[in-house]
């Protein structure tokens, strides 16, 4: 099993979490009114919100869709509901590549 790719997750959490102490050394209070900061904040918030339905319907779609049997009995339904759920997936990883991220680097 391949794990480098947990590994760079943890490595990123990792930074993130030096990035927080190092804003949180510089004054909490100073820190959280930060016009940019703030704006980048709510943007997270309202990603993390809309990232349940996406992560939901992913898991409800992988959960009906695992075994061959069920695949083999409904190609049509599973086609149907995969279009749906990688569409919103994709269009999600979109947004964030085209709002959240370059909000993100403009704090950097």
């Amino acid at each position: 099993m391949n794990i480098d790719k947990f590994k760079q997750q943890h490595l990123a959490i990792l930074a993130s979490i030096d990035d927080l102490r190092q804003l949180a050394r510089g004054g909490v209070a100073a820190q959280a009114q930060a016009c940019g900061v703030a704006k980048v904040a709510q943007l997270g918030r309202q990603y993390e919100n809309d990232m349940h339905g996406i992560a939901g319907a992913c898991l409800d779609f992988a959960g009906r869709w695992n075994t061959p049997v069920r695949l083999a009995a409904e190609p049509d339904a599973f086609r149907s509901e995969a279009n749906t759920v990688l569409h919103a997936l994709t269009q999600r990883m979109r947004r964030e590549d085209h709002e959240l991220y370059p909000a993100v680097e403009t704090l950097a």
